[in-house]
Formats: C-alpha cells, sequence, structure tokens
C-alpha cells in the first residue's frame, strides 16, 4: 500500500509528542491517522 510509510510516521510522530508533553499535537496526529486510515490505526492500536 503506498501510503503505509506515512501513516507509520503519523503514528510515530504521535509518539513522540505525546513522550515530549506535546497532547495536543498527539491528539491532532491520532485524529489524522484515523481519519486517514482506520484500517492503520485498528492494526497500530490508534
Amino acid at each position: 500500500e503506498p501510503s503505509r510509510g506515512f501513516l507509520m510516521c503519523l503514528h510515530e510522530l504521535s509518539l513522540a509528542s505525546q513522550a515530549i508533553g506535546e497532547t495536543d499535537e498527539a491528539e491532532r496526529t491520532r485524529t489524522f491517522l484515523r481519519d486517514s486510515s482506520a484500517e492503520a490505526a485498528d492494526v497500530l492500536g490508534v
């Protein structure tokens, strides 16, 4: 799937944002990931 790498990067950005206390950014990236691909969000546990 062509967007798999992008979706994985969104997930990693969300994790990194959460780790440094950027909770708003973490939520935005999780929402973007879920909106982009519900299947990917399920697989990644978002």
